[in-house]
């Protein structure tokens, strides 16, 4: 068995693609680990972009990558996959996923617009050594546009269904937390907790896979940790800017999406209930930071409505976006 293996998605982000796999080459020896790009069934350009400047040879179709896999055969360093369609996130990593933890003793979710500005890849894998009850482990994430600045390292689940982010107070002169939830920015997976927990849910095509995945580990008392000794820099909002022209509608996509996650972890009967004082909540959060009440009860009204349904995939996310 190898020791780890990279996932990067790429979608028309070819540049955060290849800096990041450059970054990662910088800090770390090539042998330590495998790095697979799934393609989302991007413009050519944006291929040829990747080949190009990671001296990529051989693309592999889907098809070709699972018979590899299916195979067991040694995979290449550097191993570009390319899809026929938009798989979205939690499909996208699955699909790899899959096919490789059995090989791997440990999986990275990594995303594509972030870079690596030491070894901290090699300092995760070090953690994950020593501390074997660790099931994932995500790193300290600072803001690429400001690095004495820190986006995320993780954080707990509320009372009323939301994560809450650890602030700078908290984190202060700590090395290892126990975090209930991290991001699906950086995410080292223990292969050996895949066969108990699985994979992303695919019931959403864009968003809180991540959450839905760290609620089940909590469940299952797998213990998910932040290593602050080391860090990572994240482009954020690279994946949002691009559906930057439909704000209101993300709002709409993201609040719909936790109402649809949880039912999976509530009683119907508390779901229900739940349901409509988190309805609530979002209208009264919704006042606060637009100032417009009608736009606050269009917003409710549209939740209300697709959070009835059972999944938002690919054609339900597009109609979310396309509203007007």
């Amino acid at each position: 068995m190898k020791k780890l293996a990279i996932i990067l998605l790429n979608w028309n982000g070819e540049i955060d693609t290849v800096d990041c796999i450059k970054s990662i080459y910088s800090h770390h020896e090539k042998d330590l680990f495998d790095i697979f790009i799934l393609d989302n069934f991007s413009e050519e350009k944006s291929i040829n972009y990747i080949c190009d400047n990671l001296s990529i040879e051989e693309k592999l179709s889907l098809s070709d990558f699972i018979e590899k896999a299916n195979d067991k055969v040694d995979f290449k360093r550097l191993n570009l996959i390319c899809s026929d369609k938009n798989l979205g996130f939690a499909k996208g990593n699955n699909t790899i996923h899959k096919y490789i933890y059995e090989l791997y003793e440990y999986v990275i979710l990594l995303n594509n617009d972030t870079v690596m500005i030491e070894e901290s890849l090699l300092k995760m894998l070090n953690c994950m050594d020593i501390n074997t009850d660790v099931g994932i482990l995500s790193t300290d994430i600072k803001l690429f546009s400001d690095t004495s600045k820190r986006w995320n390292a993780g954080g707990y689940f509320t009372i009323y269904g939301d994560r809450k982010y650890y602030g700078d107070k908290f984190l202060n002169n700590k090395n290892l937390i126990d975090t209930e939830f991290v991001t699906g920015c950086i995410m080292m997976i223990r292969s050996s907790i895949i066969k108990k927990v699985g994979f992303f849910t695919e019931k959403f095509f864009f968003g809180e896979e991540d959450f839905n995945y760290c609620l089940r580990l909590k469940v299952l008392n797998i213990k998910v940790c932040t290593l602050l000794t080391t860090s990572i820099l994240h482009k954020v909002g690279t994946s949002a800017k691009k559906l930057e022209s439909v704000k209101d509608n993300r709002y709409i996509l993201h609040f719909t999406n936790r109402i649809i996650d949880l039912r999976d972890f509530y009683s119907n009967y508390y779901w229900f209930i739940w349901k409509n004082i988190y309805l609530t909540f979002i209208f009264i959060h919704s006042i606060i930071r637009s100032h417009d009440f009608s736009l606050s009860i269009s917003r409710v009204k549209r939740i209300h409505k697709y959070s009835k349904l059972q999944k938002i995939d690919k054609d339900i996310f597009e109609e979310i976006m396309s509203l007007k």
